[in-house]
């Protein structure tokens, strides 16, 4: 019995140890589950929190993009232009403008007049003025045409021409503020002046092409409102302005004799009624002399078709300067607006186009697509696209020419494509001036392949 009890409590003994054992087992097993969950937790952790970190580095870096553009510039893929899309559409539209070049070109005519509209892709003379140059390097220059004192009215405007006003008390309106009651004439700004004052135009010295014996002055003249031309210093007198203005466009003509870099135009207001204040509506340098072409610039910030249809005394005032092609290129901030209606701007192009024909009814008019543009800094602009096929079926519609810049450029969010490249002026909407300067180069581009297949199809 002994023994037996003996191996009983041996077969305890064990048992219990068993027991211990796969206890203490199991608690190791559990400790090992834990701590691997536990690794596997917080490795799940630092992965997501690196997730939503990176998530809101891309979200800061996206906005960046569009409203600090210069932050960011990411790898271009895009062409800058498809130079196959760069022609001038319906070009038979342009065979009085072409033909014009011809005679230019053999003698029978010493002058060609190119008159260009449109809105601050305009005013500053970067697009217009490489187009001239290059018009006037190849057929020669006739002067520079059309200017406004841009800097007397607080603005900005070309490089070649400078002004200074004198100390007074200026007011100035542009056509892009239709309500204002100031008028509004050939240049699509209007500065006005109470009392005696005076502005000098200056011409750089290096370009005594654009020097200038003839100087044409819009202003008004109905209350005995009077001009002068004279040296910027007073020493001498060039004209007089004594000489009736014509009726309707309130225009007088200086003679000059020979070319003048720089005059001083006098503005004196009415004796008669001193309450009335002269208004100032645009000037037109002209070389008599020369042959060649002569590059017109209109340019105003803000523009629309509209603005230039409320301005009082634009058509009878554009009817006096003498034209064989009219560039038009309105449209980017109709696009902008934000009362934007397709029917509106159908109407605005209408009304324009019907009255500036009735005052040129000879000259070639040229329509040219606005460039793409974000709306407000945010996004790609799809008005711009419907104002572009409005352009072109109207231009197919009333004998005008096309030339859709905006496709050449890249269409829908290109001028982003633009602006990496270095082109385009971090707002989305404008260029800089090397941007300007290849939309001029494009643009002679078309016009001039267009001229050479006109001649072509004459032999």
């Amino acid at each position: 019995m002994t023994l037996v009890c003996s191996n009983s409590t041996a077969n305890v003994n064990v048992f219990q140890m068993n027991k211990i054992f796969l206890s203490r087992c199991t608690l190791a097993v559990v400790l090992i589950l834990l701590t691997v969950n536990y690794s596997l937790f917080a490795q799940a952790k630092a992965s997501t929190k690196k997730k939503v970190n990176t998530h809101h580095k891309t979200t800061v870096k996206k906005k960046s993009v569009v409203h600090a553009a210069t932050k960011t510039k990411p790898v271009v893929s895009q062409a800058l232009y498809d130079e196959q899309l760069n022609t001038i559409e319906n070009d038979f539209a342009l065979r009085h403008f072409y033909a014009q070049l011809k005679k230019l070109a053999s003698g029978e005519v010493k002058q060609v007049s190119i008159v260009h509209i449109g809105d601050s892709h305009i005013q500053a003379d970067f697009f217009t003025g490489t187009v001239r140059d290059s018009f006037q390097a190849r057929f020669g220059n006739a002067g520079r045409g059309l200017y406004f004192p841009y800097r007397t009215a607080g603005t900005n405007g070309p490089d070649a021409v400078k002004d200074k006003g004198s100390t007074a008390a200026w007011k100035m309106k542009r056509c892009a503020f239709p309500m204002q009651p100031m008028p509004i004439g050939l240049m699509g700004i209007t500065l006005e002046v109470a009392q005696d004052a005076f502005i000098d135009i200056y011409v750089r010295a290096e370009d005594s092409a654009n020097f200038f014996n003839e100087l044409r002055v819009f202003a008004d003249n109905s209350t005995g409102e009077s001009i002068s031309i004279s040296s910027v210093d007073g020493s001498q007198t060039y004209a007089s302005s004594e000489t009736p203005f014509y009726s309707q466009s309130q225009l007088t003509t200086f003679k000059l004799g020979k070319p003048q870099s720089a005059v001083r135009l006098g503005l004196h207001p009415s004796v008669k009624d001193t309450s009335t204040p002269l208004h100032l509506y645009g000037l037109q340098l002209n070389r008599t002399d020369a042959v060649g072409v002569q590059y017109n610039m209109i340019g105003v910030n803000g523009a629309k078709f509209s603005d230039y249809n409320a301005s009082r005394y634009f058509f009878s005032q554009i009817s006096k300067v003498p034209a064989d092609l009219f560039v038009i290129s309105l449209g980017t901030n109709e696009a902008l607006s934000l009362t934007y209606s397709a029917d509106s701007m159908y109407m605005a192009l209408d009304q324009f186009y019907t009255r500036l024909r009735q005052v040129q009814p000879e000259a070639s008019i040229l329509f040219t697509a606005p460039p793409d543009t974000y709306y407000q800094h945010l996004k790609p602009n799809p008005h711009t696209a419907e104002i572009v096929d409005i352009e072109r079926r109207y231009s197919m519609a009333h004998d005008c020419a096309f030339w859709d810049f905006y496709m050449i450029m890249g269409g829908l969010g290109s001028v982003s494509n633009w602006f990496h490249q270095g082109l385009g002026n971090k707002d989305l909407v404008h260029f800089l001036r090397a941007g300007y300067q290849k939309q001029g180069q494009l643009l002679y581009s078309a016009l001039m392949k267009a001229y050479s297949e006109n001649l072509n199809e004459k032999k």
